[in-house]
């Protein structure tokens, strides 16, 4: 068997499912595998040690922003070109609906879903419900599709095969950070953190869709009195929707004399782990609720409260493995009530080596290779 493992992209937790999948096919020497990724990973594959292996190859093409028609069309033609039969897509969804009518014949198609709709039924309009219908009647129906899987969501997975009667949609776990990006142990030192301040961390891509601004507008709301023993870091490359309003605001609140450090940059694996392990939350005011979040891995590892919030799938992640505080709403007024007087939240510590455990690197990949080379007998 010949299997294309694709990805358009190579940010947040791309690059590290990409390191999980290669670590882990390289010891089926039965088939092939070939990685269809952009150029830019010659860039940043040192922040793992991706070895060679007789079974893995790699085709690369240029970076840019593809439509999902243009990223499906590119899918098809190195699918057909590498005579692939099977691809495993890291982001399904961007390829869709129009890989289903562009995939060569015959061969399979598997990958993730992140978002899941069903969270948002009650808000969606009447055309947004018919697109997300349509697509997962495309998913259920056409035979091209063979394993469906949705990220750290069990109870998803089985409602979205009962609505479309099919056995396609199955779970995923959310896979914590491989222990190659645990290198050592850390101090605040290391990042000219003040050893008596409470630390508030917000890691990733900076974005209004992250709460982020929303981070911003708490901050500016409390008077300086409430926050000297608090620093913030924003660690992450600020987008281009909020970089104006973002350094707008960053600049007023330091002049107010407020500790605020801004890491704007693609931050290694190293740095993200520092930081997790010496801050004392984890902040994830998120609009976008209707999926995981990889920010919860490094929290149940480090032992650390993520302040969330609570809706959608980040709700039910909270509640049950115990892992923070829960936001009522992702608004700015909410998370300065919260930041004013934190909880002294003490994070369960069997919950936490039970996240771990159900989201271990390991299930991770055995599930997509289980998927991949044989007939995978669970229900989801």
């Amino acid at each position: 068997m010949k299997c294309l493992i694709y990805d358009n992209g190579l940010s947040g937790h791309h690059l590290e499912y990409l390191y999980n999948i290669h670590q882990a096919v390289a010891a089926d020497s039965r088939n092939e595998y070939i990685f269809a990724i952009p150029e830019s990973f010659n860039e940043k594959k040192s922040m793992f040690p991706f070895g060679e292996y007789n079974n893995i190859k790699f085709h690369f093409f240029p970076d840019k922003e593809f439509s999902p028609f243009a990223n499906a069309l590119n899918v098809a033609s190195i699918a057909k070109k590498t005579k692939a039969d099977k691809v495993f897509m890291i982001s399904l969804m961007s390829t869709m609906p129009f890989i289903a009518f562009l995939i060569p014949k015959g061969v399979k198609i598997s990958g993730i879903i992140y978002m899941i709709y069903l969270y948002s039924w009650k808000e969606y309009r009447f055309f947004k419900k018919l697109s997300h219908i349509l697509k997962y009647l495309i998913f259920s129906k056409i035979s091209a599709f063979e394993n469906i899987y949705i990220l750290n969501d069990l109870q998803s997975a089985k409602i979205l095969n009962r609505i479309y009667n099919c056995k396609k949609f199955r779970y995923l776990p959310d896979p914590v950070l491989p222990s190659i990006t645990r290198k050592r142990t850390y101090s605040r030192g290391d990042y000219g953190l003040p050893e008596n301040s409470k630390i508030f961390l917000h890691f990733g891509g900076i974005s209004r869709r992250k709460g982020s601004l929303e981070i911003l507008k708490a901050i500016e709301s409390l008077p300086p009195s409430d926050l000297t023993d608090k620093t913030f870091v924003f660690a992450g490359i600020v987008g281009k929707d909020v970089r104006v309003e973002f350094y707008k605001r960053t600049s007023t609140i330091l002049k107010a004399g407020v500790d605020i450090r801004i890491i704007d940059k693609f931050c290694d694996y190293d740095t993200l782990c520092g930081l997790c392990s010496t801050c004392d939350y984890i902040l994830i005011p998120y609009f976008c609720v209707n999926q995981s979040s990889g920010c919860l891995s490094y929290g149940a590892y480090y032992k650390k409260p993520v302040i969330a919030t609570n809706s959608g799938l980040l709700k039910r992640l909270l509640r049950r493995y115990r892992l923070g505080i829960r936001l009522k709403n992702p608004h700015w007024r909410d998370i300065a009530e919260i930041l004013r007087s934190p909880s002294k939240i003490n994070i369960d510590p069997k919950r936490s080596e039970a996240y771990i455990n159900d989201n271990s690197v390991d299930k991770f990949t055995a599930k997509i290779i289980r998927g991949l080379t044989k007939c995978d007998k669970e229900q989801v």
